[in-house]
């Protein structure tokens, strides 16, 4: 009796020590490295969060009502947002480390154009109510590029973009 006794305990400690072993062992995960309970973020993603984010496209009442010479001049500040915008998508898109991230969906995210926003073209659509669905399909598009370059920024936090 005493014998099943110390063959149980015995049994038992082996399997606590396993556990231990086992739940002590570090994990390797894809997880950011998270600083202060928020991930770490790459300098250039925070270096353009804080320069180009303010750069909106303008209020879809001065789309309609201004002539076309104002509204481009008006679209300036996004257009220099979205020229930034398609540095870094090429670049991600060129790095091998950067690109060995994305899904291919975010590939394909990345490797479409965004819209032209000089004046020939806004003269060439037809106004008002097509403009401003372009405007609001690129902001939609603009908001999906900068998802798949922020999941870089936190992923690759010591990666920076070589133009």
């Amino acid at each position: 009796m005493k014998f099943i006794f110390h063959l149980k305990l015995s049994a038992v400690l082996v399997l606590a020590f396993c556990l231990l072993a086992v739940f002590a062992a570090p994990a390797t995960s894809d997880s950011p490295v998270l600083t202060d309970g928020q991930p770490e973020i790459a300098d250039w993603w925070k270096s353009y969060r804080a320069a180009q984010a303010h750069k909106q496209p303008p209020q879809v009442s001065v789309v309609y009502s201004a002539p076309v010479f104002e509204l481009a001049q008006k679209l300036q500040p996004f257009r220099e947002r979205l020229d930034h915008l398609t540095s870094l998508k090429q670049w991600v898109l060129r790095d091998a480390e950067t690109k060995r991230l994305l899904t291919q969906n975010q590939k394909h995210v990345l490797s479409k154009p965004f819209y032209t926003w000089d004046q020939q073209s806004l003269t060439d659509q037809v106004r008002g109510h097509t403009i401003s669905t372009r405007l609001n399909e690129e902001k939609s598009f603009v908001a999906e590029v900068e998802n798949v370059l922020a999941h870089v920024a936190i992923l690759l936090p010591d990666r920076n973009p070589r133009f």
